[in-house]
């Protein structure tokens, strides 16, 4: 099995290329640890409460999650 990736990872920037770049770095490491990884893309426009939390809880099976939140800017 492969090193997962950090449990969390902040990409900010102005610059769309270098974020969407460093968001698919992350992903090519969460699919190299485990292939079946589940990944929510996600922007906060319209974001209900409590929704990440959710995504974010340990599921029974211990699947690998990717949250990505976008439009935290706006």
């Amino acid at each position: 099995m492969a090193d997962l990736p950090p449990p969390v990872t902040l990409v900010t920037g102005p610059e769309d290329l270098l974020r969407d770049r460093a968001v698919a770095e992350v992903l090519v490491q969460a699919r190299a640890a485990d292939p079946d990884v589940q990944v929510h893309d996600l922007s906060v426009v319209g974001l209900e409460p409590g929704r990440v939390t959710g995504l974010a809880s340990p599921s029974l099976f211990g699947e690998l999650s990717v949250i990505v939140v976008r439009d935290v800017a706006e």
